[in-house]
């Protein structure tokens, strides 16, 4: 099984890089992780969560699982959450790390659209609620 992981690191210049490895179109971190990886407290992290599941904008059913392991023979469960979720995280949070990840996400999204087959045809990208992925259509 391939391990996903994304990373946020600082250089010697203060310039940020954000390097993923997605399985699947997403990576799966917990509150700890996502705390880590922006720079933040967990609190922060369950509070942008609460926000962003009791305004709609996702279901936590939908946009997480649950991994069950045991600990000195207890069994504990821990609650990862997708892209989808860290996407949204990244835009509530202010640290530098967030500023660096929204800017990866934007760039990611706009280099996709840039490609040279993009350039030469008109995209529409649709989405609504009922949709599960966008419907993006090249016109000619």
């Amino acid at each position: 099984m391939e391990q996903e992981y994304i990373s946020i690191k600082e250089n010697d210049r203060g310039e940020f890089t954000v390097k993923a490895k997605l399985v699947n179109g997403t990576v799966w971190l917990s509150q700890w992780q996502m705390a880590t990886l922006f720079n933040v407290y967990t609190k922060t992290i369950e509070s942008c969560l609460r926000s962003i599941f009791n305004a709609g904008l996702l279901t936590e059913n939908q946009v997480s699982r649950i991994n069950v392991f045991y600990n000195e023979g207890k069994r504990k469960e821990q609650r990862f959450y997708n892209l989808d979720v860290l996407i949204l995280v990244g835009f509530r949070i202010s640290s530098l790390e967030a500023k660096a990840f929204r800017e990866w996400v934007l760039k990611g999204f706009s280099g996709y659209m840039n490609r040279e087959y993009n350039q030469r045809y008109a995209s529409v990208i649709i989405w609504d609620n009922n949709m599960k992925e966008p419907v993006i259509t090249s016109l000619n």
